[in-house]
């Protein structure tokens, strides 16, 4: 009798702290509109309601409560134009409950929690996932217990490709721009999703608190007319891909990039200038993947590598100062003009030298004029020793970044000829 009372009584306690969707919940009726210059046209329109799809995983909310059966509210805003600012959620018609909700943010530094009838979504954050319809404030959030809440849904934007398309850029010829893609803190904490930004090697102000970066927006591939900042990770395993529109005029005129004679002159655009007052990114056809472009920070510039007609792209600081100087970093609404390079320049040949090296790297000789003598010693005697030739930097000796310079365009090899004259290439010795 005993077992079984206790059994009733902590049933009875754990389901008081489940708040299940097939159970409880009083709908909620929302529309979504483009935040546009001038006007705001309405996108999208629906409602959560019994017919509504549902999340089939438990979420543990504040860890006192669980969420079960969370209606999903998918905002569709594939009609929405790019070039805009985003969008905004409302509630549609009258007692649509939107005035008593409540959700998760990042970009207020008081609390996870906002009480606002609308939410939206931008390149400088976006408000979805878990949405609390409830008489309580933000600071009664942590103190809720179930009976506190009307309804509970997740909302998701969503497109017909899953691509959303907030804002466009263009590029003329080959002057990639920066712009401002969203970054790790993009979506709440507090939102049952996650942001994973696809390029993390950018321009990361403190201010910026880790919800946007600057990158250098450029074509990578050319097949495809978007630039992916990242992707919103949902609960039920879907994401939404984040990305700007891009526009290529004259594609294929390609500006002439100088070389230079002196690699100290890659810091600078013209003689008189201090190195401090650009933005350092680097092109290379030799990074792996579709990431062909990254920040290079001067001081720290020995962390990188760079090759022989790499572009490196220089952008004036100026252009960016009032982005690093906000006090609370970018808010609603902000929009960035894209910041377009003020120089570029071809990385140049560098003096370079063939060395042959033993198996663990150590030099034998390096190439000159005329026959080279190694020593053998007894100890290598009826053995295969591997030997190869590798380039040699001289400035590498104080420029480490420059240790793999010619690996991407150039091969060299140890060679001899065979009795009739033909190359052969020698493996071992």
């Amino acid at each position: 009798m005993w077992i079984l009372f206790f059994f009733l009584v902590s049933q009875a306690l754990t389901e008081e702290w489940i708040w299940d969707g097939n159970k409880r919940g009083s709908g909620a009726t929302r529309k979504a509109l483009c935040i546009c210059e001038n006007y705001h046209e309405t996108v999208w329109s629906g409602a959560v309601d019994k017919r509504s799809k549902h999340l089939t995983k438990d979420i543990n909310f504040l860890n006192n409560m669980i969420l079960r059966n969370i209606k999903i509210l998918e905002v569709n805003v594939t009609k929405y134009e790019a070039g805009n600012i985003g969008v905004r959620v409302d509630g549609k018609g009258n007692g649509h409950n939107a005035e008593r909700q409540i959700f998760g943010i990042l970009h207020n530094n008081n609390n996870y929690f906002y009480k606002n009838a609308g939410s939206t979504c931008q390149i400088s954050y976006c408000e979805n996932g878990l949405f609390f319809i409830t008489p309580k404030d933000e600071y009664g959030m942590y103190s809720a217990k179930v009976d506190d809440f009307e309804e509970i849904f997740y909302q998701k934007f969503v497109t017909n490709d899953m691509k959303f398309r907030l804002d466009k850029f263009s590029i003329d010829r080959n002057n990639f721009p920066l712009i401002i893609c969203p970054y790790k803190n993009y979506v709440s904490i507090r939102s049952a999703t996650n942001f994973i930004p696809y390029e993390t090697n950018g321009i990361i102000f403190s201010n910026f608190q880790e919800r946007q970066i600057l990158l250098s927006g450029y074509p990578r591939s050319d097949d495809s007319d978007i630039f992916v900042c990242g992707y919103i990770k949902y609960e039920d395993g879907s994401q939404l891909t984040i990305s700007y529109e891009i526009e290529i005029k004259d594609y294929y005129k390609i500006d002439s990039i100088k070389s230079i004679s002196d690699f100290q002159h890659i810091w600078k655009c013209s003689e008189g200038e201090a190195t401090t007052d650009y933005h350092y990114f680097i092109y290379s056809y030799n990074f792996e993947g579709n990431h062909k472009m990254s920040h290079i920070l001067k001081d720290s510039v020995d962390k990188n590598k760079f090759y022989y007609n790499d572009t490196m792209y220089l952008y004036n600081e100026a252009y960016t100062k009032d982005l690093k100087n906000m006090v609370n970093g970018i808010r609603h609404g902000y929009v960035l003009n894209p910041i377009k390079p003020d120089c570029k320049w071809k990385l140049p040949q560098l003096k370079f030298k063939i060395r042959l090296v033993s198996p663990d790297g150590s030099k034998i000789f390096d190439s000159k004029d005329g026959i080279q003598i190694m020593d053998v010693r007894e100890d290598m005697l009826n053995k295969d020793i591997y030997y190869k030739c590798k380039i040699v930097i001289e400035e590498a000796t104080r420029h480490p970044f420059l240790s793999n310079y010619y690996d991407q365009v150039m091969e060299v090899l140890l060679v001899s000829r065979d009795d009739d004259g033909n190359k052969i290439t020698i493996l071992h010795l």
